[in-house]
């Protein structure tokens, strides 16, 4: 578990409850951290949450820009893919992949304390006490408790935690866990599904296999019920790329499992990675480690699923990060939708198993296998997309995209997936002084995308008239129930 000396490492921000008592405190782990500098990540910290209501992930990247500016590594921390002659194109488009953004939450974990250290049961949460050196809690009346762990790494402890550094490693992104799965879910290939009665969500993190149990967040818990409860006569297929199995041992996560498999039409089951891109033009690109070194491999493997699941088996794809308010069967099949006049969203897709739908995945996957871009999160997803679909539709004006349906493909404008573009994304999470703007997404939406790229710091429901918080309510109302506060 323990990082090389020198190194800042976050290794969890968990919300927890300190010895039974309601107040949430943040648990932040540094090695070798002079109090000082505790303190210093500590204001920085304060200052910024109480401006705004951070993520986990935020509260790592803050620990990481305050010991960066005091000299430490930062080696740890994914770097930005953007550079001046992409970096419109990059805040433009795109590609959720739920899995690079899981990696850092934990909600209802169950919490124990080891000596005077309180830990997750999660493994990758495990501290050992032997190497503590300090305990700082700072009381804040606002936020909670900020509980600064200080340790020193050792040779021994590092090699006591070769499990646990595993883990770490896999949060930056890694898709290791595509490899040697065990206890895993049925796999979607020993079924048949129906392509005009599905519709496939895909987990492709290995956060599941880091947890050594089938995991979900709320808002893809939402995302999941809210496709169920509007759409009850389509199977809803939610796939694990990672190894787990469904453990109901108390938590959150666990709980949400459970009112998903509630429903009768939701499906939780697995996919091999490995097995889906043999015999495809993206087994080139796995074999010879183009995907596993790229800059931003979840979202890469994300991007490539995605298509060769909705091309071997047809139906309905959609991120996790959306929240469906209609029935989707009045759509037909074999679409996407423009999130602006530049771009194609790979958010929402939609073949059918006929010559129109298996021409637009494979000239899709032949693009990516032709001109592999891995060093741009957005390259597999969006823009491979526009760029084919302009072919197809033998168009460079996007909008004239709408107007046509491109050999049997029909893009839809924006409004019905993206109706509050990405530049506007705090629309949906901040109190609507008016219902002009839910009124519009109610009245011209289907799917709403909530851009969970920049929205995941934000707690809806601290925002009761909010879009999100209003259409969660409505349509996951189960998840809703369960973890309102976590919205």
């Amino acid at each position: 578990m323990l990082p090389l000396r020198g190194k800042l490492m976050v290794l969890k921000a968990l919300q927890i409850n300190r010895h039974g008592n309601d107040e949430k405190s943040t648990i932040k782990v540094f090695p070798n951290l002079e109090n000082k500098e505790a303190d210093k990540i500590y204001q920085t910290d304060m200052d910024r949450r109480k401006k705004r209501a951070l993520s986990h992930t935020d509260l790592e990247q803050i620990a990481n820009e305050s010991f960066s500016e005091s000299g430490g590594s930062d080696e740890f921390y994914e770097p930005s893919s953007s550079d001046d002659e992409n970096s419109d194109l990059e805040d433009d488009t795109e590609a959720e992949a739920d899995g690079a953004i899981a990696t850092s939450d934990s909600e209802g974990v169950e919490n124990e304390v080891i000596g005077n250290v309180e830990r997750s049961d999660n493994p990758d949460g495990v501290i050992d006490p032997d190497v503590v050196t300090e305990i700082v809690v700072h009381p804040n009346s606002e936020v909670g408790n900020v509980v600064f762990v200080v340790f020193h790494a050792t040779k021994e402890t590092k090699v006591a935690n070769k499990k646990n550094s595993a883990v770490l490693e896999s949060t930056n992104s890694s898709i290791y866990c595509y490899e040697g799965r065990n206890e895993v879910l049925p796999d979607i290939a020993t079924i048949n599904p129906l392509w005009e009665r599905s519709i496939y969500f895909l987990e492709v993190s290995c956060r599941s296999s880091n947890n050594g149990k089938i995991t979900i967040l709320p808002r893809q818990a939402c995302a999941i019920e809210s496709a169920a409860f509007n759409n009850p006569n389509f199977d809803i297929h939610l796939l694990y790329a990672s190894s787990g199995k469904l453990k109901n041992e108390g938590s959150l996560s666990d709980r949400l499992l459970q009112i998903l498999q509630n429903y009768k039409n939701i499906k939780i089951l697995s996919f091999d990675f490995q097995n889906l891109v043999k015999d495809s033009p993206a087994e080139s690109l796995y074999k010879n480690k183009k995907i596993q070194s790229a800059a931003f491999p979840v979202i890469v493997a994300s991007d490539i699923s995605r298509l060769l699941i909705l091309q071997k088996y047809g139906g309905i794809y959609l991120d996790l990060d959306v929240i469906v308010i209609k029935p989707l069967e009045k759509l037909g099949f074999n679409y996407a939708g423009l999130q602006s006049n530049k771009y194609v969203n790979n958010a929402v897709l939609s073949t059918k198993l006929d010559k129109t739908g298996d021409l637009f995945t494979r000239m899709c996957l032949e693009e990516l296998e032709k001109n592999f871009v891995g060093n741009k999160w957005e390259f597999t997803g969006p823009v491979v997309l526009t760029k084919i679909l302009k072919r197809m539709c033998n168009v460079n004006e996007l909008l004239l995209m709408s107007e046509k349906e491109c050999q049997g493909f029909k893009i839809f404008p924006t409004p019905k997936f993206y109706p509050i573009a990405w530049q506007n994304w705090s629309t949906y999470f901040i109190n609507q002084e008016s219902k002009d703007a839910l009124n519009y997404v109610l009245e011209n939406s289907y799917v709403v995308y909530v851009w969970n790229k920049f929205s995941k710091s934000y707690v809806a429901s601290e925002n009761p008239n909010s879009i999100y918080n209003t259409l969660a309510k409505k349509f996951c109302p189960y998840v809703y129930e369960a973890a309102g506060d976590y919205f």
